[in-house]
């Protein structure tokens, strides 16, 4: 009872992954716009945790939000970050491992 419960429940799971790529993923793009919206993000700070910590970080991130700044305008003023390390820093790609 339990093998053929487990079965059934494998088999709704695949029919919902095709259901779900079908319905909600096929036909997704990417656009010129993705990497700007990426920037805009507050998110784009968690690497700078690596470099300068959690606390001044979450500063910058507060600067940011309170200036309207992006992450890289507030630690280039902030932090006098040259525009080359800021690019290393956010570089989604490598954050990515793309």
């Amino acid at each position: 009872v339990a093998g053929a419960a487990l079965l059934e429940s494998i088999e709704l799971l695949g029919n919902a992954a095709a259901v779900f790529a079908e319905k909600c993923i096929a036909g997704i793009r990417a656009t010129d716009r993705g990497p700007q919206l990426v920037e805009q993000g507050l998110a784009i700070a968690t690497p700078l945790a690596l470099e300068i910590g959690y606390d001044r970080a979450a500063e910058l991130v507060k600067l940011a939000l309170k200036e309207g700044l992006t992450i890289r305008e507030a630690a280039r003023r902030e932090l006098g970050l040259p525009d080359r390390e800021l690019d290393r820093l956010f570089d989604v790609r490598r954050m990515t491992g793309n």
